[in-house]
């Protein structure tokens, strides 16, 4: 396969629908016709690597749609499915196990290839597990909800949380999160989509310890972002339907302020937070400072129009930030078995924080596929 492609690669963009059409004829009459799709998908995630990697130069000499368009028509092809080794599947089939790990380990981005063939293979297992189950595929990310702090110094104050997704980071997410919900279509699942906004940031640990710069009414910071879940579930609802999901992805979208009131945590929480605090490791708090001062930087920075901190009110933020990522890892608990997206960055960071408190609390970690490259 690999000799296949860098013949593509290396000699024009007519030869990549030559080899397509040579695995075709190749797969015609096999006995065992999936090996030639999975090393078909293989191909196409290795060919998307080094085409269009952010970090490279490489470009393939053919445009993007044609190679889409021939990607396409090749794993549609009937004989490339995954679920038999006849030539009669032109009916969709769920995959078999190696074809939907390969499908997953397409999706996953570049990096550790043993690490991301666990998360294929772990990811593989569950969904396969809970196929015949009745209820559909719980799949979580988290959403970082839009703010615009500037507000914060105008006539209406509480209208730094912003209420349409237009600026959302989330709308960056969407193709590929399509493409995930896609592979399992395909393999036959029903999936219930869970997105979680992240709307206690401020009262968790950026205002943890200071307060809020001006005087807010809380009553219309709760209104506002009650609008945002709406219109969220509306943008979700939206892109499935154009994507051709809407019959097979079930939408729900829940603030994390409702999953985790601000009440008296008690005693036996308070010392589950002091445990965790002790926990914290110098190098992990250390990344989480340097991408944290990050967010201030420039004028499209996250934070900007809001003060940055002082160094050591910013480090008792980073620490409040770890235990609130931990005590929300612990609460997704409640709302298992599941399947966590993880969106964020850095990527192995905040797994290790949601992490934290199930793993003192010898619970399992989160299964998870990941978004982005470590």
């Amino acid at each position: 396969m690999e000799r296949l492609l860098d013949l593509c690669l290396s000699s024009g963009g007519s030869d990549l629908g030559g080899l397509i059409d040579r695995l075709r004829r190749t797969t015609a009459g096999s006995q065992h016709p999936h090996h030639i799709a999975d090393g078909l998908r293989q191909g196409v995630a290795l060919l998307k690597e080094r085409s269009f990697s952010a970090e490279g130069s490489w470009q393939l000499p053919i445009s993007k749609k044609a190679f889409r368009r021939l990607v396409k028509e090749a794993l549609s092809t009937p004989t490339f499915s995954t679920a038999s080794g006849s030539q009669e599947a032109a009916r969709p089939t769920s995959a078999t196990p190696s074809g939907l790990e390969q499908d997953l380990l397409a999706w996953l981005p570049a990096g550790d290839g043993a690490a991301l063939a666990a998360q294929a293979s772990a990811a593989a297992t569950w969904i396969r597990s809970r196929q015949t189950g009745p209820d559909p595929l719980r799949l979580a990310f988290f959403v970082c909800p839009p703010m615009d702090y500037r507000q914060l110094w105008g006539p209406a104050p509480e209208s730094f949380v912003l209420t349409s997704v237009e600026t959302a980071l989330l709308r960056r997410h969407m193709r590929r999160l399509q493409d995930l919900l896609a592979v399992l279509v395909r393999a036959g699942a029903k999936v219930s989509l869970l997105a979680l906004v992240g709307d206690t940031d401020e009262r968790d640990y950026l205002w943890r310890r200071t307060g809020a710069p001006v005087v807010l009414r809380h009553d219309v910071i709760a209104q506002r972002r009650e609008l945002f879940r709406a219109a969220l579930y509306e943008f979700l609802e939206a892109r499935m339907a154009t994507a051709g999901l809407g019959a097979s992805v079930d939408i729900e979208v829940r603030n994390l302020s409702a999953l985790m009131p601000d009440t008296d945590p008690g005693a036996a929480d308070n010392d589950l937070r002091q445990a965790l605090r002790d926990g914290l490791q110098e190098a992990e708090l250390a990344q989480e400072m340097a991408f944290m001062r990050s967010l201030w930087r420039g004028d499209d920075a996250y934070y900007h129009g809001l003060p940055c901190p002082s160094e050591p009110v910013l480090l008792e933020a980073v620490r409040d930030k770890f235990i609130t990522y931990a005590l929300q890892g612990r609460r997704l608990l409640d709302l298992e078995p599941l399947l966590l997206i993880q969106t964020e960055r850095p990527p192995q960071l905040r797994m290790n924080m949601l992490n934290a408190a199930r793993i003192h609390e010898a619970q399992a970690p989160l299964l998870a596929l990941q978004f982005y490259p470590q």
